[in-house]
């Protein structure tokens, strides 16, 4: 503590002329909770905003701010692009990312791993399971009886009912990723099927018509361990942050079943690798998983790293960490990504109907019933438009972090070692400087019409991050969420539940962004 105390107390950034932003004067906070309370009080991002727009106005650089957190831990929130690509663009190790609760939660996966050699193996082992081809013909397999069970589902309950479109969305993207990923089915789609009849036999009793169906929790071993981590996670994070977390009895406990779960879901796989079969006759989506070509597991099971003389696979611990990863990361950026679209859609009315006329255009001559396959899709000028710009005006990861363990110096401006480097994609996706042709706060699709990139650099839209670290499934994620999207618009008309039109929607910082409160959304099927 003295130590941390000492590196607070004499930190180069306090004397840094150029950088502005909360803390200008030397112990303008405190060392030991720093900016953390107005953080954590006020919605994600407002208190970045105040602080980025207060640094412009008293001449300070307007794209790098810095502010302190729980013991005096130095941060330096960028939205400069150039600076933000030589950060995440850097070889090597030299701007670690050291995530001790993701570390103690995931394991070693691709996403916790700080860098060096064991994350360049796993990089190397895990790449070639995310081939284009492989994930286009695992998609379009898995995700048709998935999205017409969600479909039935809405028609089923009526145009009236209000739909929580996260929770539903997530239900969906989580069974389709068991399909794919791991030849495994979560059965998630069974709460909103039992949601959806439910609802339907309530309409009938007019008293009890209004009143709001809980769903139920997905039951399989692996979600209700994960569940009930999550249900712990502010005190684990804390006591992670001192260093006991071996104390945390119940987070403990939770990983441990969360670990059993996933280990039997590899076996699962490794059996079906081995023989080829697996049990699917009392599977909803069997057909699904017999044409399904090798999920990712079994891939991964497989795959062994070319580039070492022992050509080394990924060993137990290694594949259930990397599981734990893809689960948390595969389901979450796409459910998120697409409850965003659904928002912007109810928002907005016109695009809605810009957006629907686009699809029917392309798909007027295949049956209405079929699903619209990926090739079609993205001929969809419009419809695709539509979708970056929902992802560079809601990008569902919020914000990431690198370390400084030496200083670094771009632009003028000197990183000093030991600074924690916070960036975050929806104040770059909204920075002037680059998004300069049409206004960065407007809802605008068009913008990605012309046939020149709508930023001033391709630096400054980074969804799902950019350089060596970006997002390894990020085209899974592209992928699916057309294909969800595509289904759901043209079957349905997006409208904001009658009991939210004056509400006013903020941010909230998780495992990805989401709209605060959940945004509660009615269907009406199209004719």
């Amino acid at each position: 503590m003295l130590i941390n105390y000492y590196q607070w107390w004499t930190h180069p950034i306090w004397s840094d002329p150029k950088i502005g932003g909360p803390e200008r004067k030397q112990f303008s906070s405190s060392f030991w909770t720093g900016r953390f309370f107005t953080l954590a009080k006020e919605p994600f991002i407002q208190p970045h905003l105040r602080w980025f727009k207060e640094a412009s106005e008293s001449g300070y650089n307007p794209d790098i701010i810095h502010y302190c957190f729980l013991l005096g831990r130095h941060t330096l929130m960028l939205r400069d692009a150039h600076i933000i690509n030589q950060v995440l663009s850097a070889r090597g190790n030299e701007f670690p990312k050291r995530q001790p609760v993701v570390k103690y939660i995931l394991g070693t996966g691709l996403v916790a791993l700080e860098g060096g050699e064991d994350w360049k193996r796993h990089r190397r082992i895990v790449q070639p399971c995310f081939q284009i081809q492989n994930l286009k013909e695992s998609l379009s397999q898995a995700v048709p009886p998935v999205v017409k069970s969600l479909i039935e589902c809405w028609k089923r309950a009526g145009d009236t009912s209000e739909i929580d479109i996260s929770v539903h969305l997530s239900h969906c993207t989580l069974d389709i990723l068991g399909i794919t990923a791991f030849a495994h089915e979560f059965k998630a789609m069974d709460s909103i099927q039992k949601w959806s009849r439910e609802v339907n036999e309530r309409s009938d009793n007019h008293d009890d018509a209004e009143e709001k169906m809980v769903i139920d929790p997905v039951s399989d071993p692996l979600m209700k361990a994960l569940s009930s981590l999550f249900n712990s996670l502010f005190r684990s994070v804390a006591l992670s942050f001192f260093g006991l977390s071996r104390f945390d009895v119940t987070a403990n406990r939770c990983i441990a079943a969360l670990n059993t779960a996933a280990d039997d879901i590899i076996d699962k796989a490794r059996k079906r690798t081995a023989t080829g079969e697996s049990d699917v006759s009392q599977s909803e989506n069997k057909e699904a998983l017999k044409k399904n070509p090798n999920s990712l597991l079994e891939t991964m099971i497989d795959a062994m790293d070319g580039e070492t003389n022992k050509r080394k696979r990924l060993n137990q611990e290694e594949l259930r960490d990397e599981l734990k990863t893809f689960l948390i990361a595969g389901h979450e950026t796409t459910s998120t990504w697409c409850t965003w679209c659904c928002f912007v859609l109810c928002r907005y009315p016109s695009i809605q109907q810009k957006v629907y006329d686009d699809i029917m255009k392309h798909s007027s001559s295949t049956n209405q019933t079929d699903p619209i396959p990926l090739e079609t899709i993205d001929k969809m000028s419009y419809f695709n438009a539509f979708l970056n710009e929902v992802l560079r005006f809601h990008p569902p990861v919020g914000m990431f972090f690198r370390e400084n363990d030496k200083d670094h110096t771009f632009n003028g401006i000197t990183i000093p070692t030991n600074t924690r480097i916070a960036i975050t994609p929806c104040l770059l996706h909204r920075n002037p400087t680059y998004w300069n042709t049409h206004d960065p706060e407007e809802f605008y699709p068009e913008r990605w019409l012309g046939e020149e990139f709508p930023a001033t650099t391709t630096h400054a839209f980074i969804p799902f991050s950019s350089g060596p670290r970006n997002c390894i499934g990020h085209m899974f994620a592209k992928f699916e969420a057309k294909m969800i999207m595509v289904e759901l618009i043209r079957c349905f008309q997006f409208y904001l539940s009658p009991s939210q039109r004056d509400t006013e929607f903020t941010l909230k910082q998780g495992a990805t962004t989401k709209p605060n409160p959940h945004v509660m959304v009615c269907v009406r099927p199209r004719v």
